[in-house]
């Protein structure tokens, strides 16, 4: 791997960017190889990371490789790793494939996955614009602890109006 082929977050982001995880997020060329190397040698944070770092920078099917992973793998990242891997697929215009990964992650227990599907029917991404629908999923997302969706229930008809005044 040559130096041009890290992606440029390595060594330009703000301190907080990825500051949660137990390991560092790398500043160098050679944290970025320990990074990789952490990843294939089964480190769950690492993998996260290193898909995180390469979707932001545009590397779709690298990142794609660490989300089906964590998937797979039925790690701790795995509901977050389905919806990262719905978003690569919407951008890849695969929206029932993307949909899929979004109901699933929302049947498990991720309010994100409903949240976005009440975006897509809200806003006719990859769908019908459909009002009836996105309150559906963003109900389902509001049962499960979604306080955005809440607050989109809550004040409905202004959603409404807002969208249809677009």
């Amino acid at each position: 791997m040559n130096i041009q082929d890290i992606p440029s977050i390595v060594f330009n982001h703000s301190d907080d960017f990825l500051s949660e995880f137990s390991i560092p997020m790398p500043k160098n060329e050679n944290e970025y190889y320990a990074l990789i190397k952490k990843a294939n040698n089964g480190n769950v944070d690492a993998n996260w990371m290193l898909a995180v770092i390469q979707q932001t920078e545009g590397y779709r099917q690298e990142a794609s490789e660490r989300y089906k992973l964590s998937i797979s793998r039925n790690d701790k990242y795995k509901l977050r790793s389905m919806v990262n891997l719905g978003f690569i697929f919407e951008d890849e215009n695969k929206y029932s494939d993307a949909r899929e990964l979004f109901e699933l992650a929302g049947k498990s227990g991720y309010f994100e996955g409903y949240r976005t599907i009440g975006t897509n029917y809200l806003n006719g991404i990859g769908v019908n614009q459909d009002f009836n629908k996105a309150k559906e999923y963003f109900n389902k997302g509001s049962q499960i602890g979604c306080h955005e969706c809440t607050f989109l229930i809550n004040n409905w008809s202004d959603v409404i109006k807002l969208k249809k005044s677009e």
